[in-house]
């Protein structure tokens, strides 16, 4: 037993092999984290195209007795006339945006 003093029974790794365990662990939380999973992206753009259709039902904007277009309040197109509507209601009625208003269809 004289030979036994001294040592553990504990398993001690190469520490430069620890490391390279680590990083190789690392890298892969990484790269988890830049590539998302297709079912993510997909759950993504339904749910962004679901509160974009919300926010078109509560959207205020503004239109005119006889234009074509609606409006942000303020527009100096408003000067005349201003009815409040949603931006759904708009839509349906066959209003596009107002370019000084929605700059690129905003």
């Amino acid at each position: 037993q004289s030979g036994d003093v001294g040592k553990s029974d504990a398993v001690v790794e190469n520490p430069a092999k620890q490391e390279e365990s680590s990083q190789a662990e690392a890298n892969q939380a990484q790269d988890d984290q830049v590539e998302p999973d297709q079912g993510e992206l997909e759950a993504e753009k339904s749910s962004s195209s679901t509160s974009d259709s919300e926010q078109e039902d509560k959207e205020i904007v503004y239109c005119t007795d006889s234009g074509s277009k609606y409006h942000k309040e303020g527009c100096s197109y408003l000067k005349n006339s201003s009815h409040k509507i949603t931006t759904k209601e708009a839509k349906e009625r066959g209003l596009t945006p107002c370019s000084k208003c929605f700059p690129k269809g905003e």
